[in-house]
C-alpha cells in the first residue's frame, strides 16, 4: 500500500470512527493518534518528493532578456543600433 493511499484511508478513518459510538475519551484519543500519523505520513511524502533530483534532461524556464553579440541588452527591436 503506498503511502498516498495510506492517507486516503486515514482520512476516511477520521470522519467515520466519530459516528462509530465510542466513549467520547476515545473519540479525543482516536483522533490525536489518526492526526499524528497524517501528519507523519504526509510529512514523509513530503520528503520524498523533494529527494528527488533533477535530471539532465530537465530544463526549468528561466525568463531572460535577449543580449546582442557585444553583451549589450536589446530593449526594443526597432532600436537605433549605434
Amino acid at each position: 500500500m503506498s503511502k498516498r493511499q495510506l492517507l486516503i484511508l486515514l482520512g476516511v478513518w477520521n470522519i467515520v470512527f466519530l459516528f462509530l459510538g465510542f466513549p467520547a475519551g476515545w473519540n479525543k484519543v482516536l483522533a490525536i493518534v489518526s492526526g499524528t500519523l497524517i501528519v507523519i505520513i504526509a510529512y514523509g511524502v513530503y520528503n520524498d518528493r523533494s529527494k528527488k533530483k533533477i535530471t539532465s534532461e530537465h530544463h526549468p524556464y528561466t525568463d531572460h532578456r535577449s543580449e546582442t553579440p557585444s553583451g549589450q541588452i536589446m530593449n526594443d527591436i526597432n532600436s537605433p543600433r549605434i
